[in-house]
């Protein structure tokens, strides 16, 4: 078959910027070696508009003029929008099927009609994803974690009868040939770095990622009992290209200034794929203490398969992984120094074999790749699913919704929910659906609804 991939970012041979590009570039490959014909279509940046042959079958075409950034990406004039458009269109033509990787493209309608489409929604937080994965109505979604997926559908599904049946979760795999231990020597030598401890940050710009909190625990570790710890931070791949991340290290110094940690930090250019094991190896932990909504966390899955412990906060995706990851409640440092200084004075040891173990049965990177495959290659043009706002009656609480030390918290308006209702219809129904004249403060639960920690429950489910 000929399969026309979209993705909103550009895709480079020889370095990603993130986990997207990582797993498409799998996926595609993947394709192509049973038979298929690839075409990647991807944004155009300065230093990456030519096309180019991936691997065999897989054939990268950097032709579509998106904004260079990971936000507000459809910004751009009104003639490069349509060029963005008449391309997707013109390549479509072409096509037996149709997926698009990162469900940014806002313009479906443009796609024939008889020939099927997989929708990848690769995140679920910035307004590219979710104004594109809104407008899905055929044939086929496929989320990166079972998270991802219940929240897609607790989002929509009170105004689209059916949507349960059209998403599947293919959760992100680890390739264990890939990410294992390696020796830490060649780049602590580099890093100059010697037996300190080495705390890693290897996540794109963006404060949501954490950067702040993993800034504030090398102070605190620093000023504490370890004054030689180091933090390596890995700058942006986009820093020569995109002021705004030029920006965002310019800022990043002074604080690091501030703090009084600048011996304590370390900056490393962007890495190679094929250079991470060893970054991961020669690192004590890594931190993924964002309060962003992550989809499925690929440095989780590629720093536990090094035998680098993770210590994370315990929101979105984390909770599905296993307790080989060290989770902590959102926004408590003192929980996460905690757990980092067991794992830096030997108190908690990450059991490595254990580790990947549980990686290989629930993490499978052959698994992902045939759930892709499967998806792409069966499915068939299926009815457009159709819109119905009906009256409310059940409504449940979301997946975005969890319980945290302190206790009930928002994951998308990162709050925590203080209103004692809502207590009381966790305690009661849980995530279950219920119908909201049940309770004696009717116009309490609609306030909830109206707010977000309650959603209007997906056509015909009651508990």
């Amino acid at each position: 078959m000929n399969i026309l991939v979209l993705i909103l970012q550009t895709i480079r041979a020889a370095s990603n910027h993130g986990g997207s590009s990582k797993v498409v570039k799998d996926v595609c490959i993947d394709l192509a070696c049973h038979g298929h014909s690839v075409t990647l279509l991807c944004g155009a940046t300065a230093d990456n508009s030519i096309a180019y042959e991936l691997a065999p079958g897989v054939n990268v075409q950097p032709e579509l003029p998106y904004r260079q950034s990971w936000q507000d990406t459809w910004l751009v004039p009104p003639a490069d929008m349509s060029r963005i458009i008449m391309t997707v269109a013109a390549r479509a033509c072409d096509a037996d099927r149709i997926v698009v990787f990162d469900s940014h493209f806002l313009f479906p309608d443009v796609f024939p009609i008889d020939v099927p489409v997989v929708w990848s929604l690769r995140d679920f937080v910035y307004v590219q994803a979710m104004q594109g994965s809104m407008a899905f109505r055929r044939d086929l979604l496929v989320t990166p974690s079972n998270y991802i997926r219940d929240a897609y559908c607790d989002a929509v599904g009170g105004w689209l009868p059916g949507i349960r049946d059209r998403v599947v979760a293919v959760k992100n795999g680890i390739n264990l040939e890939r990410y294992g231990p390696r020796d830490p020597s060649r780049v602590r030598t580099l890093l100059g770095v010697g037996n300190a401890p080495l705390l890693l940050f290897p996540h794109r710009p963006e404060q949501a990622k954490g950067l702040g909190v993993a800034l504030h625990l090398c102070e605190r570790l620093a000023k504490g009992d370890l004054p030689h710890v180091r933090l390596l931070i890995l700058r942006g791949t986009d820093i020569a290209i995109m002021p705004a991340v030029r920006d965002f290290y310019s800022q990043l110094d002074r604080e690091i200034e501030r703090l009084g940690i600048s011996h304590n930090v370390i900056f490393h250019d962007w890495v190679q794929p094929d250079e991470m094991p060893e970054i991961y190896s020669a690192s004590s932990a890594t931190l993924c203490l964002g309060d962003i909504v992550e989809a499925c966390s690929n440095t989780t899955l590629e720093s536990t398969a090094c035998g680098t412990p993770v210590v994370a906060y315990n929101i979105a995706c984390y909770r599905e992984f296993p307790d080989d990851v060290r989770k902590v409640g959102v926004g408590d440092l003192a929980a996460a120094e905690q757990a980092l200084r067991g794992l830096l004075f030997g108190s908690d040891v990450l059991d490595v074999d254990r580790a990947r173990s549980t990686l290989r049965a629930r993490f499978s990177h052959g698994d992902m790749l045939d759930g892709f495959r499967r998806a792409v290659e069966e499915t068939s043009v299926l009815p457009p699913l159709v819109p119905k706002v009906q009256p409310l009656s059940s409504v449940k609480i979301p997946v975005w919704i969890s319980l945290q030390g302190r206790g009930l918290y928002d994951e998308y308006k990162k709050r925590f929910v203080s209103e004692e209702l809502m207590a009381a219809i966790w305690s009661r129904n849980g995530r279950d659906p219920f119908d909201w004249r049940d309770y004696a403060s009717k116009s309490g639960v609609l306030e909830l609804v109206h707010s977000g920690v309650l959603v209007p429950a997906e056509s015909g489910k009651t508990s």
